[in-house]
């Protein structure tokens, strides 16, 4: 097939661009200290839910094989970029594929969900379909959304704050609404897993974890003294990383010890002056605790002349005396790249949001919200008591 391009013209090829979303926060959207919304919301609203931000489908075969992807880490690992409206027009074809008809004599349509976006041409003279997608798509829903979203809970960003970002650049991005959807289909159940399968890692079993993970990642062990499973250790430890109240368990460690560390654990993915609901806020702390995991003992960075390196810093409480601190070796988030693949996984594995709501188990007991332990008055006498106490 050839094609070519006349470059001494360049006419603006006829436009027609479909919003699929128009207001990134929706109309009744959650104030900014709440990051997340309650999970029996989503519940209760299936049947009236806008899936229009969230599945979509191409006009041609959903099985289309240029749209399927080859492998989990093609999908997560794939190289992507920021791409400008105007550089993508100058790369769609300057004529029709089929009769040759220009491409000012072309309708071309751009459709936006989420991170990708889909264009169509119709050529005038022959009708010719021409179709084209930012990235690969599994089932109705593409990838990048899932990845995206997965990014932004791995990394412990705020979703608000995240998607703000994108909006003011003029970045295409889902809505917080998708992101919810995304985390509680998919990303909360993935970390879950990679959670729970530490318990068949500390009983020196490392393989037949589950369908996600099935086996560990490391490579041979020297021997060492593994806890026996059914032992006493092994059931205080399995309490305590199935356990329902591990956000209460968690807040009683080290209580007369040094705390820092404790505080450095709760501000990587899960700061406490931000509000997150129960199974998001157990979600993110069990990726600080692998995070935690995998950098607590880092080793002191060496200068190229192979002697220890520090920074020394000068707290205003020392009244101006330096103060040396040992330099870490960087961070590593190995632990990230397996949760990603984890992720497109189980979306392959759950291809609809149907089949991930079933999957979800829904039979954990979710404490009540602290505000909730009190009665609370009605809203008019909230309101008088509040225009009583300013007039």
């Amino acid at each position: 097939m050839q094609e070519s391009q006349n470059n001494s013209i360049q006419a603006t090829p006829q436009t027609r661009e479909i919003g699929i979303q128009v207001d990134i926060y929706g109309s009744d959207r959650d104030t900014v200290e709440t990051e997340e919304e309650p999970d029996d919301n989503l519940e209760e609203s299936d049947s009236e839910m806008d899936d229009s931000d969230i599945e979509w489908s191409l006009s041609n075969d959903e099985d289309d094989e240029e749209m399927k992807p080859k492998n989990v880490s093609s999908i997560s690992g794939d190289t992507k970029f920021i791409v400008y409206k105007s550089s993508l027009e100058q790369l769609l074809p300057s004529q029709c594929l089929l009769c040759g008809n220009p491409k000012q004599d072309t309708d071309f349509e751009w459709r936006v969900l989420g991170t990708v976006v889909h264009i169509q041409s119709t050529c005038n003279r022959c009708d010719c379909l021409w179709e084209w997608a930012s990235q690969p798509f599994t089932g109705m829903m593409p990838w990048g959304n899932l990845v995206f979203a997965a990014a932004i809970l791995f990394s412990g960003a705020s979703p608000l704050k995240a998607i703000n970002t994108l909006k003011f650049a003029g970045i295409q991005c889902f809505s917080n609404r998708t992101y919810f959807s995304l985390q509680q289909l998919y990303l909360v159940p993935a970390v879950e897993m990679k959670w729970l399968s530490i318990l068949n890692h500390v009983i020196d079993v490392h393989e037949g974890h589950g369908d996600l993970y099935p086996r560990c990642l490391h490579g041979p062990l020297d021997d060492r003294d593994w806890i026996k499973q059914g032992s006493k250790a092994y059931v205080e430890l399995e309490a305590v990383v199935k356990g329902k109240l591990l956000v209460n368990d968690i807040q009683k460690l080290s209580h007369i010890g040094q705390t820092s560390s404790l505080e450095s654990f709760h501000k990587v993915v899960c700061t406490k002056a931000v509000h997150f609901f129960f199974k998001q806020m157990q979600a993110r702390l069990f990726l600080a605790a692998m995070h935690f995991n995998e950098n607590s003992s880092r080793q002191q960075s060496m200068t190229k002349d192979g002697n220890k390196q520090y920074a020394v810093s000068y707290p205003k409480g020392r009244g101006g005396e330096g103060v040396a601190k040992e330099v870490k070796v960087d961070q590593t988030f190995n632990y990230i790249a397996d949760l990603m693949d984890a992720v497109v996984e189980l979306r392959e594995l759950n291809d609809s949001y149907t089949k991930a709501r079933d999957a979800i188990d829904r039979h954990v007991q979710v404490p009540p919200p602290i505000a909730q332990s009190t009665p609370k008055p009605p809203k008019d006498v909230t309101i008088q008591r509040h225009t009583t106490h300013f007039n």
